[in-house]
């Protein structure tokens, strides 16, 4: 995983934006590096790109003395047709799944999250199936199990 990655995460945990349950989901983030199944690059774009809409609509003001944009970080996790693929769909993958596993993680109890509406939090579970449809697993439950063991080593390393 490359360092860009790796300061995303670490700036994403020390905002307290990802809880114990959206830490479980993280789990199975990474491990899609290794089995991307029939996703394709064309295809996370396509998933991604109504998330990125509603992101890019949704208000947002971060907290009063922070230097950190929580929406910035997450707009950064997403992969866009701008950008080149750099290290393959697995890591776009990743990147997206860490992107639903943050947003659904939005609640009251996430102060850092609390302004996510709750169309993009749905629009978040969709993706998910159809990632999970688009990947040949059975469901979004099989997909991240197939996943967490690549997760477990890149979340330990930032936390």
């Amino acid at each position: 995983m490359s360092d860009e990655w790796d300061r995303r995460l670490s700036l994403l945990l020390h905002n307290s934006v990802l809880t114990r349950t959206s830490l479980w989901i993280c789990h199975g983030a990474v491990a899609v590096a290794r089995r991307v199944g029939g996703l394709r690059r064309e295809d996370l774009l396509r998933v991604a790109a109504p998330l990125r809409s509603l992101l890019a609509a949704a208000p947002y003001a971060p907290p009063e003395g922070s230097g950190t944009s929580v929406k910035s970080l997450l707009a950064s996790i997403l992969p866009s047709p701008s950008q080149p693929q750099t290290d393959g769909a697995g890591k776009e993958a990743v990147d997206v799944l860490l992107f639903c596993a943050a947003a659904r993680a939005a609640s009251s109890e996430a102060p850092a999250l609390h302004w996510v509406p709750e169309g993009l939090s749905r629009a978040v579970a969709a993706a998910m199936e159809e990632m999970a449809a688009l990947g040949g697993w059975g469901g979004v439950a099989e997909m991240l199990v197939a996943m967490m063991p690549e997760a477990v080593t890149p979340l330990k390393a930032v936390l």
